[in-house]
Parts: C-alpha cells; structure tokens; sequence
C-alpha cells in the first residue's frame, strides 16, 4: 500500500509547534506569577523591616500598617504591640527624668537657704560684730537652720521609703505661730540677698497637724515669697484664729 505520509509529518510540526508556544506561554506565564508572589510575600517583609529601623532610630511613633491576614499581618500586629508598651515606657522614663531632674533643682534651692543663713550668722560671730547676747542668739539660729537641714534629709529618706512600705502620718497639737516665727527668722539673711522686708504678725494659735509637716509648709511658702518677689518689696506672715479657725496667711508684693 503506497500511502502520502507527508500529511502526517506536516501536522506533527504544527503540533509541535503548538506544544513549544504553549511551553513557553506557561513558562513565562510561571515567572510572571513567581514574581508577583514572591513581591506580595517580601513587601510585608520590607514594610516591617524599615519600620523596625525606623523605631530603632529613634521613632518610636512609628507603626505599620497591617497587609493582608496571614502569619506576617500577625507579626506586624506583634510589632506594633511591641512599639506601643516601648514607647509608653519611653514617655514613663522622660517623665520620671523631669521629675527627678526638677526634684534635684527645688531641692537644692531648699538647702541653699538653711546654709545661708547659717553662713550669714557665723560671718557675724567670726567677726566679732556680735555682742555675747546677740551670740547666744545667733547660735540658736545655726541651730534651727542645721535642723531645717536635717529635716530636709529625713524627708528625702522618707520618700526613699514611700514605695517599699506604707507611711503613718503622727498628728499632735502644734503651736502654727511659733512655727511661723520660726521661719521667718530662719530666712531673714535669705531675704536680705534678695533686698526683701520680712514681716510677722499674730498671735499664738495651736492646731492639731503633723508638726514636720507644718514646718515645712510655712516654709516653703515663705521661701517661695521671697524667691519669686522683687527687689524692695515685702514678705509678711499672718497667723490669727477669727472664732474657732485659724488662718495662716503668707503675702508678698512679687
């Protein structure tokens, strides 16, 4: 039998053919579809990992926004969670810094004053331009003012101790105008540096309060009076008891 097989060879090229354009539509079609994918698993990854140099740098507002809900949209969650409590810290450790920081500067304004005065009374002794009285006088006042530097140091142990137990405040009768009269001698020479008049009127008036306490209110409003006052102005303290209250009063003219 004599048959034409070129038909056959012609259609087994075109089949060939097709085969090789279909090869390579679904090889090219393959890289196509590997890039996207492999862009659409990395780009999370890249959002992430400059958002985390971001935050290292310093930003610690930065966040990233969520893509997707896979195991990666879950990390990022994770990050985010992470960069919040960080940066609540963060704004915790910048408060505490100031506080401390504005802890130490009034603190060291309250031993300034004590050491003042205890500075001004000794010069005058030293040279001799105290008479015996005046002596004894001034030496009770070094005294009230070494006391007032005690306290100082006390309260700052206290406060050491207010996170590790709790503190009993002692409430006794106290006499709020021989506190008073107390600081305002204390701060005379204090005042003078700053060209202020202290004056003090009342009469003796007992209150029930924490005397340390007490102590310490008088003083640091008078303190503050003459600290934030004018050159030539005044400072005066007021203790009266009008029927069955009593009134503390600290004016100046800053």
């Amino acid at each position: 039998i004599n048959r034409d097989i070129s038909v056959i060879y012609e259609n087994r090229q075109k089949l060939y053919s097709q085969y090789v354009i279909v090869l390579s539509v679904g090889i090219v079609l393959s890289v196509f579809l590997s890039i996207i994918f492999t862009i659409s698993f990395t780009r999370p990854l890249i959002v992430l990992s400059n958002s985390t140099k971001k935050f290292a740098d310093g930003n610690y507002k930065e966040r990233v926004k969520i893509i997707g809900d896979d195991e990666i949209s879950v990390l990022m969650q994770d990050f985010n969670s992470m960069a919040e409590r960080l940066n609540e810290n963060m704004k915790k450790l910048e408060y505490q810094a100031k506080t401390q920081e504005e802890f130490t500067a009034a603190f060291a304004h309250e031993l300034k004053t004590p050491l003042t005065s205890i500075s001004g009374y000794s010069e005058l002794i030293e040279n001799g331009m105290a008479t015996q009285e005046d002596t004894i006088r001034f030496a009770g006042e070094i005294h009230k003012s070494s006391q007032r530097l005690l306290t100082l140091i006390n309260d700052i142990i206290e406060l050491s101790e207010l996170d590790s137990s709790e503190s009993k405040v002692a409430m006794e009768t106290v006499n709020i105008y021989d506190i008073a009269k107390n600081c305002v001698e204390m701060l005379k020479f204090n005042a003078k540096d700053h060209g202020v008049n202290l004056k003090f009127e009342g009469t003796p008036c007992n209150i029930t309060a924490n005397k340390m306490m007490m102590e310490e209110l008088v003083y640091n409003l008078l303190s503050n009076a003459i600290r934030y006052n004018r050159e030539g102005g005044s400072a005066t303290v007021r203790v009266n008891k009008i029927l069955d209250r009593v009134n503390l009063e600290v004016l100046d003219t800053g």
